[in-house]
């Protein structure tokens, strides 16, 4: 993350000492200039500065007030420039060094941001911003546990800072240390409860520990202050997450957006079905396996579903067709054979039920598995052909 906010908050806040007291005049253009700054009025407030300037050049507060509007704006080399020519007047500013090194960082020259940031370091070890960006530029060099002791520096001294345990938090994950990744996250939601990122990676802590109910805790609050950045793979775990916490209908809910963000996905319309199923709802069920049977026409799994559906509404015949159509699809099953056998008994229609007893039996499907009516079809079925044998 780039924190440029929360860089230009150091900026207005250090203060530097110069050799020489600046004249009155100058330093009440200055003060007119941070005035105009804190209302957003960057050129009044450079217009302030270079007055100063003017009457005193080495007027080093004037020149870090230039340097932070020329950062904010992104003119990352002119406001290093600024910064390096007040290293030359206070050789021993251990923030023009730090502010160079960000600088640095943003310009993803981090060889050049580690170099700096540890002069400013050794110069004076207790500022925080320091180890912040050291630790993202380790992070960006993949040194992830020098990150990682960085992160945890910047936290002592400024410890209500929220973008250093996030930071940490980060670090945390990719070291896989995901319960300490997750404490960070926390703690960084406790101090900025605003930030969506903050519980997106608490989620996906969450969700490496398998806590399903801390991941719940977090997308209800996504739901409730993010709802339209809520992503699909997101919504897909929190419907495994209702599942698994019997909350059939909220999971209905969730697959009801998913299918409305992507109508094609036909495991939203399966897995649907499934939790109609479980309500009891079987005509859903069979609306939403109905369409997916359109496209997986060869779906023997989905046929045998959408028959048993069928069976559970009493509409034998049409339970029978699906039946039917997984035999043609695939001969080799019994069981399936059998079934149609036993519907096609339960309508009267004997002779028919013979045929798929009989094809069920030469299949292997166990005789003890027969119903005692399917059995007397079977016992009679074969003594006729004994019968039949022994004339010829």
């Amino acid at each position: 993350m780039k924190f440029i906010f929360f860089i230009v908050g150091f900026f207005f806040l250090l203060c530097f000492q110069n050799i020489v007291a600046q004249p009155k005049s100058a330093k009440e253009l200055y003060q007119k200039g941070e005035f105009e700054f804190h209302l957003g009025s960057f050129v009044e407030a450079n217009d302030y500065y270079e007055q100063a300037l003017k009457i005193y050049p080495k007027y080093v507060e004037a020149l870090f007030a230039q340097s932070k509007i020329l950062f904010w704006q992104k003119k990352y080399e002119k406001s290093s420039q600024i910064l390096e020519e007040i290293i030359k007047i206070a050789p021993n500013n251990a923030e023009s060094y730090a502010y160079i090194g960000v600088i640095a960082y943003y310009q993803k020259n981090y060889d050049k941001a580690i170099d700096f940031l540890n002069r400013a370091i050794h110069l004076q070890p207790d500022l925080s911003i320091t180890y912040h960006y050291r630790a993202e530029s380790y992070f960006e060099q993949g040194l992830n546990s020098l990150a990682l002791e960085d992160y945890s520096k910047a936290i002592t001294l400024e410890p209500k800072t929220p973008e250093l345990y996030f930071g940490k938090g980060r670090m945390l994950m990719l070291l896989e240390k995901w319960q300490e990744a997750e404490k960070n996250f926390s703690k960084a939601i406790e101090l900025e409860p605003r930030k969506i990122d903050y519980y997106r990676f608490r989620f996906e802590v969450n969700f490496m520990l398998k806590n399903c109910q801390a991941m719940l805790n977090d997308l209800y609050i996504l739901e409730k202050k993010f709802k339209q950045d809520i992503e699909i793979s997101y919504l897909i775990i929190w419907i495994d997450c209702e599942i698994q916490q019997k909350n059939t209908q909220k999971a209905i809910e969730l697959l009801d957006k998913c299918i409305s963000l992507d109508e094609k996905n036909i495991s939203f319309y399966i897995k649907r079905a499934n939790l109609f199923e479980t309500l009891q709802q079987y005509q859903n069920a069979i609306n939403d396996l109905t369409k997916v049977i359109l496209i997986e026409e060869n779906n023997t799994i989905l046929y045998q579903k959408l028959a048993n559906l069928y069976w559970q509404i009493n509409d034998k015949e049409t339970a029978l067709k699906y039946y039917q159509s997984i035999v043609l699809i695939d001969e080799n099953q019994p069981a399936i054979q059998y079934k149609c056998g036993e519907i096609l008994l339960s309508l009267d229609k004997k002779k028919e039920a013979k045929k798929y007893f009989l094809q069920a039996l030469y299949k292997n499907y166990p005789l003890n598995l027969f119903s005692e009516n399917a059995k007397k079809i079977i016992k009679k079925e074969i003594k006729r052909e004994t019968k039949k044998q022994s004339k010829n």
